[in-house]
């Protein structure tokens, strides 16, 4: 019984395994978008000054104080902000304010069929994220 369990799970976990090698890039993106985003929120509150985490979707490069991040050619990204934010084509940014608030924003990265938003609550500036299937 115990065997036939374990090779169950050897059989589950297989096609699993497989489809997730495909997307640890989209997952490490995903990863470092949240972080960042967390990072600056932090940095706006404990430095008491305004942190914004820039993007230049054409360079496919996010940027938050001295950091950049390259991100991966598989992944397609989006930047919804406020029109104050943005500063060119393609080019954007959340700011986070010394009271936790942000000017809210998504972020959504995408490869194939897998969608991750990353949502900036503008008025507690919490950063969260949502999967859906394309």
């Amino acid at each position: 019984m115990v065997l036939a369990i374990i090779a169950l799970g050897y059989g589950l976990a297989g096609p699993l395994i497989g489809k997730g090698q495909g997307s640890s890039e989209h997952k490490a993106a995903v990863r470092q978008v949240v972080q960042s985003l967390k990072a600056a929120r932090n940095q706006a509150i404990s430095e008491r000054k305004e942190t914004t985490v820039g993007f230049d979707l054409k360079e496919r490069v996010m940027t938050r104080a001295d950091e950049r991040f390259v991100l991966p050619t598989e992944v397609e990204i989006k930047l919804d902000t406020t029109a104050k934010e943005l500063s060119g084509e393609g080019k954007g940014a959340i700011r986070f304010y010394p009271d936790g608030g942000s000017t809210g924003g998504r972020v959504s990265l995408s490869r194939k069929e897998r969608l991750l938003r990353i949502d900036v609550d503008w008025l507690s500036g919490r950063v969260s994220v949502h999967e859906e299937q394309i």
